[in-house]
């Protein structure tokens, strides 16, 4: 599932994220994208099966700087 359905997301997501270098709008759509991996990620991690500390808390701050990302383009 993470290489054949999130890989190609994260890369979409990234793309959006570089072109909002230029376009405000493609970089909150890009932020959006990465909050919304971040909570997958950590959805499939909250299994007791699967908990894992460490990518408990990269994707913990992963999404949080999608959510400052949002904060700062959607505010400024």
């Amino acid at each position: 599932m993470a290489t054949r359905l999130f890989a190609p997301l994260k890369l979409a997501v990234a793309a959006l994220l570089i072109a909002g270098l230029a376009v405000p709008a493609l970089s909150v759509a890009g932020a959006a994208g990465t909050v919304l991996i971040s909570l997958a990620y950590l959805a499939r991690l909250l299994a007791p099966s699967r908990r894992d500390v460490a990518g408990l808390v990269g994707f913990t701050l992963f999404g949080l700087l999608g959510v400052a990302l949002l904060a700062v383009r959607l505010v400024g």
